[in-house]
């Protein structure tokens, strides 16, 4: 695989044709630009964790129970899967700049529209124009650093967007949770818009067109289906897709049930719920850092193997603990049950940036549409396995050690499939 960036087109080449400081303004400007990207990757976190501590004060205000509003974060999961499919395809036959900038104009809209929600019906309505616009943000990250970026450069860049991911859901909760304390629900999405503004104006200030006309593709809708059938066609790609989308279903379910094992089945506070699952997610960022370090050194797919092999064994020593102690190991239990999830943070760490470099490696032509359905397969993934960890209700860890492992199993056979597949480079 190549490490050499692709040519990007406006000033970001002539940036990098200067002499003298040129490298500098360059690094300096590649920067400038992984930051704005990480916050637009911060996007799906900060819209669905930032107002849950919100929920029942929402419940009293729009008269509605909790399931209800377990509902708007559907409605917001369904718009940006919908949103990745039609904005990938857009993006490749416009460029990047231009669906982007409307897409964050609108979600910056939709924000404010579920801020001013005067009922629940205008409130879900909002939510769902926020996944649709808000998946902008989502793909453009993914496909301006593939532009830009393949091989071992990608991974390295890629890596630090996924620092701000890995981060998100710790952050966002905590500040939504202080935000509710200056006012209602209605400051937290007031908040939103802010910063939904703020990354606006940064995308218009910073973010240049990374996918010159010579490289885009025509043809409307007929053309947009034909691109994704021929992404589809990559064996590598929908293989390392869905070991990717797997191993990310496996957090799907660790984040879904943590909480009950924490607090129901080993009977702890919420204060160490938050505690430990913070330590986890700073093991994905770690991870994830250590790794891109070692890119180079360390091939992407033997990187990927190790992230695996990492995931299947922790789940393995999970299910196989939670199956055997039957939940009544007292504080012992605990302590094993956080390792294996620690460890499972950071499997995903070392093997998400990589499996995504892989998948998007041959794909430098259709990289909006190819980046826009490995979110849309994340999504649906994940939304399909989480609800099997409630099978057993709270009050066991049983379900959350059996998922996992069935996950990474599935990720793992799909992730050696992949390096044997015929063309692999």
């Amino acid at each position: 695989m190549s490490n050499v960036p692709n040519a990007a087109t406006g000033s970001q080449t002539a940036a990098a044709s200067g002499a003298g400081s040129a490298p500098k303004t360059r690094t300096e400007k590649a920067g400038l630009l992984i930051l704005v990207l990480a916050g637009l990757s911060a996007i799906g976190p900060a819209m669905t964790d930032m107002y849950l501590s919100a929920f029942p004060d929402m419940t009293d205000d729009f008269g509605v129970g909790a399931s209800s509003l377990q509902l708007t974060l559907t409605a917001y999961m369904i718009g940006t899967g919908v949103g990745q499919l039609l904005l990938g395809p857009l993006s490749d036959r416009y460029g990047r700049r231009r669906p982007l900038i409307i897409g964050m104009v609108l979600f910056t809209l939709a924000s404010l529209m579920c801020a001013l929600a005067p009922n629940y019906e205008w409130f879900v309505s909002g939510r769902i124009v926020q996944g649709l616009t808000g998946a902008a943000g989502v793909v453009m990250s993914r496909a301006i650093v593939r532009d830009m970026f393949s091989g071992d450069e990608f991974v390295r860049y890629f890596a630090k967007i996924m620092l701000v991911f890995g981060l998100a859901p710790v952050l966002a909760p905590l500040a939504g949770a202080g935000l509710l304390k200056l006012g209602g629900w209605e400051v937290i999405f007031y908040a939103l818009t802010i910063f939904s503004l703020f990354l606006t104006i940064s995308v218009v200030m910073v973010i240049h067109e990374t996918h010159p006309p010579e490289r885009r593709s025509s043809g409307g809708v007929a053309g947009a289906l034909k691109l994704m059938r021929h992404t589809l066609r990559d064996r590598r790609f929908v293989l390392f897709s869905l070991g990717n989308s797997f191993a990310f279903a496996a957090m799907f379910a660790y984040i879904g049930s943590f909480s009950f094992v924490v607090q129901d089945v080993f009977g702890e506070s919420s204060v160490l719920f938050a505690v430990l699952f913070g330590v986890n997610a700073v093991g994905f960022v770690v991870a994830g850092q250590v790794a891109s370090r070692l890119v180079g050194r360390l091939s992407p797919r033997t990187l990927v193997m190790a992230g695996s092999m990492l995931q299947v064994s922790t789940t393995a020593v999970l299910a196989v603990f939670v199956l055997t102690t039957h939940d009544d190991a007292g504080t012992i239990g605990l302590v094993v049950v956080e390792i294996c999830c620690f460890l499972l943070m950071c499997s995903l760490g070392i093997l998400m940036p990589n499996s995504t470099g892989l998948a998007l490696e041959n794909q430098a032509a259709a990289a909006g549409t190819a980046a826009a359905l490995m979110g849309c397969v994340q999504l649906v993934t994940g939304a399909i396995v989480a609800p099997f960890v409630g099978l057993g209700g709270s009050e066991t860890a049983i379900p959350m050690g059996i998922v996992t492992l069935i996950c990474a199993l599935i990720a793992l056979t799909a992730f050696v499939r992949a390096t044997h597949s015929r063309n692999m480079d």
